[in-house]
């Protein structure tokens, strides 16, 4: 939930929680956790190695809501 609030912050879009947990099927709100659980895992990590070629594909949920282009 910190994880999704600090997006929400970064992005400026305020209630960008709210609004997933109201609007998004489940499938989706459970694809986000996923994604979420995988950049939380590569934050945790002293050495995480990135695959450069697929940078934007990893978390392309989380890029597709925030807009931000975040990579892991």
């Amino acid at each position: 939930m910190a994880l999704w609030m600090w997006l929400e912050h970064a992005a400026k879009e305020y209630n960008f929680v709210h609004k997933l947990c109201v609007t998004l099927p489940d499938t989706l709100l459970n694809g986000i956790a996923n994604e979420s659980v995988v950049a939380l895992n590569c934050i945790q990590q002293d050495d995480f190695h990135v695959d450069t070629t697929n940078r934007n594909q990893d978390i392309p949920l989380l890029n597709a809501l925030t807009k931000t282009g975040a990579t892991l």
